[in-house]
């Protein structure tokens, strides 16, 4: 969960801050690591494998067992299947889905990482806090910057 905070948006809040609401849009998910997910690429990787077999939704409504509008709802992304469920729809075109693991690319560049370690505690603390004031700072001017565009 990420905090609105009056010291920018952070992981735990010290204080009684409330939580930022959560995306309920299908193509914005929070999976609590920070990293933005497209829950439809599960509709698009569907699409494909039915486009590859050239059949419509609603015969592969009618051969799974479900409605075409559950498959135009899992296509569009508007629905997020189960991965049984994925799995299903994707054995009635004659495939399976294989899943996949990667590491993540480091978004730290290595020299960022060699300052730091050089920084005592005292210092790290005092470099983070600034960045904390500069977020909140920014935060602050832009949300007056968008009160002052609104029309009146």
């Amino acid at each position: 969960m990420v905090y609105f905070c009056q010291r920018a948006f952070t992981d735990r809040c010290p204080t009684a801050c409330r939580p930022k609401p959560a995306s309920r849009k299908a193509g914005a998910v929070d999976i609590g690591s920070g990293i933005p997910i497209r829950v439809s690429i599960l509709g698009e990787e569907l699409r494909a494998a039915r486009l590859r077999h050239s059949v419509t939704q609603r015969s592969l409504a009618r051969r799974a067992g479900t409605t075409q509008a559950a498959i135009s709802r899992i296509e569009s992304g508007t629905e997020s299947p189960s991965y049984e469920r994925f799995t299903q729809l994707l054995l009635v075109l004659g495939e399976r889905p294989v899943l996949q693991t990667q590491p993540l690319d480091p978004e730290l560049d290595p020299g960022d990482l060699a300052h730091a370690r050089r920084l005592t505690p005292e210092q790290r603390l005092a470099e983070s806090a600034s960045w904390n004031l500069l977020a909140t700072q920014l935060e602050i001017a832009g949300a007056g910057a968008r009160r002052s565009r609104r029309p009146r």
